[in-house]
């Protein structure tokens, strides 16, 4: 189901007006209006797996139980929400110390607020409207429910083996993937641009937070390798030493860091590149040119390939 802005809002009582386009890469759209006399943003869903409506609970929930700031919820609809506009985003994600060690630190401070809500890890739901929690007994069966919906995405674009590949080293090897730390609920995706900091502070820190959309519940490794992963590289071939170690002691001040986090970070990786070979696919099919979007995941599938083949030898010696 998808719909445009102007069909969400038209279901409102309130005054509403469309105003122009911020996003428009599937499976979103967002766009800049107007709601009940105020400026604010709309987020529809344009593709099936877009789900703004969960991302508006999710955004809810973390105003309501943690003391991460997020945009306030004017309204949560099938398939859309709409915040508050807020002017303490970046205009430049300007990726230094002072917004790494902030990143990290409203990172743990997430973590660290929500972590006595959740006793299992898995996929977030609503219950009418409300959060719920699809929960799982161990972190590895939620990583297969991730994997195989990757997998069924990817099979027809050439690259359903690859997902195949993690999937096996997962169920092979629950044991590795299992007892990363308590379940928590994980932002997803907190990079640069999701973050919005205030540096009128010392030290800075971060004034909001958006863009829920990938939100899980489980160890907080995964949202360190989703968040340091992007901004500086793989766990073995880091491009910003002295920005991946500014976020980690960031997180570190709040809460501490997960036991052995480097090699955590490199099982966890695999999983997470084949999740990026089914964005790639989705979000620059349709953008890029054929050959670069091809170039890109096939070195994504190389690294994924290698790298799971490696993890198997050192769990297969243990």
């Amino acid at each position: 189901m998808t719909r445009s802005v102007q069909d969400a809002l038209a279901s409102h009582s309130v005054e509403t007006a469309v105003h122009q386009p911020l996003h428009d890469a599937r499976p979103h759209e967002v766009c800049e209006v107007t709601y009940d006399g105020q400026r604010a943003i709309c987020k529809v869903a344009q593709h099936p797996l877009g789900d703004p409506e969960l991302e508006g609970r999710i955004l809810q929930f973390v105003d309501e139980a943690t003391t991460v700031p997020v945009p306030p919820i004017l309204a949560v609809g099938r398939d859309y929400f709409v915040a508050g506009w807020c002017t303490d985003l970046p205009k430049d994600p300007t990726v230094d110390e002072a917004r790494c060690r902030a990143m990290g630190t409203s990172l743990a401070r997430l973590h660290e607020s929500a972590s006595e809500r959740f006793d299992a890890p898995g996929h977030l739901t609503t219950d009418g409207t409300h959060l719920a929690l699809d929960a799982d007994a161990h972190w590895s069966e939620t990583l297969r429910v991730v994997l195989e919906d990757r997998r069924q995405f990817l099979e027809p674009r050439g690259y359903g083996d690859v997902a195949t590949e993690v999937l096996d080293l997962v169920e092979s090897f629950p044991h590795a993937f299992n007892d990363l730390g308590s379940p928590t609920l994980l932002h997803g995706n907190l990079l640069p641009e999701h973050a919005g900091i205030d540096r009128s502070t010392d030290p800075a820190r971060v004034a909001r937070v958006i863009d829920f959309e990938h939100a899980l519940v489980g160890p907080p490794a995964f949202d360190l390798l989703r968040s340091i992963g992007p901004m500086f590289g793989p766990p073995d071939a880091v491009q910003d030493p002295e920005g991946r170690r500014a976020f980690l002691d960031g997180y570190a001040a709040v809460r501490p860091l997960p036991q052995d986090l480097e090699e955590t970070l490199r099982r966890l990786s695999v999983v997470n590149c084949v999740s990026y070979l089914r964005a790639l696919h989705l979000q620059r099919g349709d953008r890029d040119a054929p050959e670069s979007v091809a170039r890109r995941a096939r070195g994504l599938a190389t690294y994924v390939e290698e790298t799971t083949r490696e993890i198997r030898e050192t769990l297969g010696g243990e």
